[in-house]
């Protein structure tokens, strides 16, 4: 069981901003906090969901799912830019 907490914690860090960020206030930093939470609850459902097992075959690293919505997101906007100008 601990070795799950230990992965939680590390993808929180390392990918989802937790690390990164700093706080004066004490209820910012939970909202923050929170929000990595979130974002990972999010992120590990999404990849269940037959919708986006195309997308996600095969991942279960949080490090890779969030490459693959940046690379996505970028190759949106740039098909988006395209067909704008």
């Amino acid at each position: 069981m601990r070795w799950n907490i230990e992965v939680f914690y590390r993808d929180c860090k390392q990918h989802l901003g937790m690390g990164d960020y700093q706080v004066r206030k004490i209820d910012v930093g939970v909202i923050h906090l929170l929000l990595v939470f979130l974002a990972y609850t999010i992120l590990k459902g999404v990849a269940g969901m037959s919708k986006f097992k195309r997308l996600f075959d095969g991942v279960n690293a949080i490090g890779t799912m969030c490459q693959i919505l940046k690379r996505r997101a970028l190759q949106r906007l740039i098909c988006n830019a395209r067909w704008a100008g």
